[in-house]
């Protein structure tokens, strides 16, 4: 038989945990709420669960602090995946340039270039701050 006082506690829990489902933040993936003691990450306005926050391309999990994290048309890629879809890649290497390109102004050198990829043809030695003739 039950007292009123343990009716009382398990009022206490349940509306305790009630309390957790309904201020807590939803998150996206799983559609559940979550203890207030478990950080959520935030990645296209939305809350996720830290484990379910994934790359679109290589299914990896993604920390937006430690691996980097990019969002392109509502999908979510790591760093290296991004920048390997995404970024234009090097006329020489075939990496992809992330920073600072060589490019033409005129459109005569098709494509970007590393400021390290960029040599003459001639003598491979580096033409950033030379002139450089395209024929």
């Amino acid at each position: 038989m039950w007292h009123m006082v343990n009716i009382r506690v398990v009022h206490h829990i349940y509306i305790l945990l009630n309390f957790y489902r309904l201020t807590s933040p939803w998150y996206h993936y799983s559609e559940k709420s979550i203890a207030t003691f478990v950080r959520p990450t935030i990645a296209m306005n939305q809350f996720f669960h830290p484990e379910h926050l994934r790359c679109f391309h290589c299914h990896k999990t993604v920390d937006p602090i430690t691996t980097g994290l990019k969002e392109r048309k509502g999908k979510i890629y790591c760093q290296t995946d991004y920048n390997a879809l995404f970024l234009p890649k090097c006329q020489s290497c075939q990496r992809a340039v992330e920073k600072e390109a060589v490019i033409s102004i005129d459109g005569k050198l098709k494509g970007n270039w590393h400021k390290y990829c960029f040599k003459c043809q001639v003598n491979h030695l580096t033409c950033i701050y030379k002139f450089v003739f395209v024929y």
